[in-house]
Parts: structure tokens; sequence; C-alpha cells
């Protein structure tokens, strides 16, 4: 589709100039810490690593911390590290070696099951985990001899699927109490990543762990076309974030999702858009609200797409929403396929 081959062109420029620039009822205060060095933190994920080295150098500049996505739990419910995450933390060793990024190991509650399938966002799992005084003790002493032993830097927990369940939501604070304080005792700091939905209003959180806000999927699996993010959705969050406190943080997300009209969805990362732009869509638009890019497309079954997706003027406009207010803790979900060859 040659007549919009100066699109792609651009589209590939303007991406690869992206920059990751970057107590209840009550609000926190408004004063906080002034951050030490400029930069984000980014995920490295164990289900993309092409090109991993070459994104880093590009964006090596803007990065302060790596997060390993992730560890998660066997057919036992015993943690393990995947080895392609520490192929990936070792060949960063060597290959960036003069650079001081903090290193995070996430941890997810997804279990691997016998049979080669898997329980994401497993809640039945943080019940288990946090049946008894003894149960949770031994998890932190498990997370904080992984992380050791691995040569991590810090701890970031990621356990989803909570909603609205008040008697898990009440352990896993609790949980993540003990472990921050077992974490100082090692120097190691605790980051911890909150969904959307969770009810902040209904939660004290223990002060000390660095919290993140996942800033994205306000449009995504089972609902209908839109954007990860916008503006409204951005403040909305900002304003939460601020009763869970100081420490905070929010992660934007790339890519972004192709929706079929059948209600099924598909999510595309940035070489996948750009390519699927190119190959089969039509004339794409900026979205007004989100600043997202827009297409469609007929695939060979006659079914319409609408295809949204991030690039970086969406993420600048974001983050650019972002700072405005004052906040400038901003990670990146994630490296893998944003550069394109």
């Amino acid at each position: 589709m040659k007549k919009y081959s100066n699109f792609i062109k651009m589209s590939i420029l303007v991406f690869i100039c992206l920059s990751f620039v970057g107590c209840k009822k009550e609000q926190i205060s408004e004063e906080r810490p002034q951050e030490t060095k400029i930069g984000q933190n980014v995920w490295l994920t164990y289900w993309d690593t092409k090109a991993i080295d070459k994104e880093l150098d590009y964006w090596k500049e803007k990065i302060k911390g790596i997060n390993y996505f992730a560890a998660y739990f066997d057919q036992d419910r015993q943690l393990f590290i995947p080895f392609t995450i520490t192929n990936i933390k070792t060949e960063v060793e060597v290959n960036f070696k003069e650079e001081e990024w903090i290193s995070y190991l996430t941890i997810v509650n997804d279990q691997a099951l016998v049979d080669g399938g898997s329980i994401l966002k497993d809640t039945a799992l943080l019940k288990y985990l946090f049946e008894d005084q003894i149960a949770m003790e031994g998890h932190i002493k498990e997370i904080l001899t992984l992380v050791r032993e691995g040569g991590y830097d810090g701890i970031e927990i990621d356990y989803e699927g909570i909603k609205s369940d008040k008697e898990l939501w009440n352990q896993y604070l609790v949980f993540l109490d003990k472990l921050y304080e077992k974490a100082k005792d090692y120097e190691m700091p605790v980051r911890v990543l909150l969904e959307p939905s969770t009810p902040i209003n209904e939660l004290d959180f223990p002060q000390g762990p660095e919290y993140i806000m996942m800033c994205y999927n306000l449009f995504g699996y089972g609902t209908s076309p839109g954007p990860k993010a916008n503006k409204n959705f951005l403040l909305e969050l900002v304003e939460r974030m601020k009763q869970v406190s100081n420490e905070r943080g929010y992660a934007l997300a790339t890519g972004g999702f192709d929706f079929r009209e059948d209600g099924s969805v598909k999510a595309l990362n940035t070489q996948e858009a750009l390519a699927l732009l190119k190959e089969q869509g039509e004339v794409p638009y900026r979205e007004e609200d989100s600043r997202s890019i827009v297409f469609r497309y007929e695939d060979e079954e006659k079914f319409s797409h609408e295809v949204w997706y991030a690039d970086e003027e969406t993420l600048s406009y974001w983050e650019s929403v972002l700072r405005e207010v004052g906040e400038r803790n901003i990670s990146i979900w994630r490296l893998g396929s944003t550069i394109i060859e």
C-alpha cells in the first residue's frame, strides 16, 4: 500500500525516537522525595527476548532500573525463575557492565501445571501462601533466598486478581508489611504493582514499599475498541494513588490491541502493529483524547478489525499528563519489539 509508505516511515522514525522520560481516606502528604536519577524502570520479559541487547543499547541513557519478568510457581507451588530470565540477566550484566542499573526480580502469582498449562493470577495460590503466619513467613523466606541467590538488587511483587476479596486483601497487606521489614535487613527495595481495579479507598497500605499503578488496558480483552489509556483515566489514577503512598509511580504500556468485530481481541507489540498497518491497514488517524494511532482493516474471512496502539507521541502525551500534575516516577511496560529494523 504505497500511498501510506510515508506514514509508515514516519511512524518508525518517531517510535525509534521514543524517550522513556522520564493512609486510608486521607491523602498522603503532597511533599515528595526528589528523585536522585532521571530515568525509568523498564521490564524485560521471558517470552520476548529477541534483540534485547540492541534495545537496551538504544535506550540505555534513559534507563535507571531493569525489572526481570518474572518468577512464578511450579506445579508444587514452589517459586522458580525461568532459565530465559537468568540468561537475559547474565547477558545484560556482561554486555552492559558499565551501567549502574538497579535490578528487580518481578514475582507473579501464576502457576505452571504438569500438563504444560498454567493458572494465571491464581488467588487460590495466594490463599495458600498467606494461610497462616508460618506459611507467610515461609513464602517471604523463599522470596528473599531466590532474590539474593539470583543476584537481584530488589523485589517486585505483582500479585493480581484479588479484586473485591477483602479478606485476601488484608492478608496480602500484612504480607507486604512483613516482606518489606525483612527485606530491609538486606537493604533490598520492594516495589508493588497495583491494578486499576484495586479498591484503594477500602485499604490501609503499609508504608515503605514503592507502589506502582498499572496505567493501561483501559480498553483491551473483553471490551469494545479503545486506547490503553487516556487523560481522564490517568488523572483518576493519580488522585487514587495519592491515598496509597508518597512512594508511588506509574507504569505506561507500549503496543496496543487488535479488536475483531466478533469480539475477539489480540495484543500487539509495536512491530506487529506497524507491520499490520503497512500490509492491510486503511488510512490511520490519531484519536484526540488518547493520542493513540487507530486504523481499520478487513481480514480474509471478511471480518472487520479496529487497531489501537501507542506510538512515541502517544507515550509522550501520557507521560506529560502525569508530569504536569507532579508525578515523575514513570516505568515502561515493556521492552521487546520496540525498535523497527
